[in-house]
């Protein structure tokens, strides 16, 4: 298990960057609407070692490892390298704020900066609802809404979402794992343009 742990953090190398000049490109309104449902696959991994968490993502096309850190109970910032297949590599600084939990709800908030080796470099924000209840002892189920605004310049705010259904089931004490399913959109929720189907396991030290 040492073992697994240590590999893991050692695999977490994060860049990040707040400035660009690169010019706002429009958003072609034409092409997100014609375009096609994409069916995906994603494997999450995630390890809490108290205030510190460390992640890694395996989707289509693309790896994906961040590190972040508690901030000020409610809050934690986190930085994040992707590394594309097509070569449009990212890196990216994100700050959450939790701004109400109870009752089995949850409401958040996340602002980041997106750093692009190829394209266009932009902030996105996103409100985090969601919802979760325990349906046995070991098993957990939650949903999730998470609308999302993009900003690529003054000409350009892109909403986006991505809506998820899933659960948990607790192995052990300080280790779940469970399959979600993420539904996708662009411009308006009636825009589906991808489905995922994924897994998560989350340990916590």
């Amino acid at each position: 298990m040492n073992k697994i742990i240590l590999a893991l953090v050692m695999s977490v190398f994060s860049f990040a960057s707040i400035a660009s000049d690169k010019p706002a490109l429009p958003v072609k309104q034409e092409v997100i609407d014609k375009q096609e449902v994409i069916d995906k696959q994603e494997f999450n991994f995630h390890l809490k070692v108290n205030d510190w968490k460390f992640s890694q993502r395996q989707t289509d096309g693309s790896t994906f490892f961040q590190v972040g850190h508690k901030f000020l109970d409610k809050g934690n910032i986190a930085v994040r390298y992707v590394n594309a297949e097509n070569g449009d590599d990212e890196r990216r600084i994100a700050y959450n704020y939790s701004i109400y939990k109870g009752h089995g709800f949850s409401v958040s908030t996340k602002w980041e900066y997106r750093d692009f080796s190829d394209s266009q470099d932009y902030w996105r924000g996103r409100t985090e609802f969601k919802y979760s209840n325990k349906v046995t002892k070991n098993t957990e189920f939650w949903i999730k809404l998470s609308p999302r605004l993009s900003f690529k310049g003054s000409d350009a705010i892109e909403f986006s979402s991505r809506d998820q259904l899933g659960f948990y089931y607790n192995i052990v004490d300080n280790i779940k794992f469970g399959p979600f399913i993420d539904r996708s959109t662009k411009t308006d929720w009636d825009n589906h343009t991808e489905t995922v189907i994924g897994t998560n396991f989350i340990m916590e030290l």
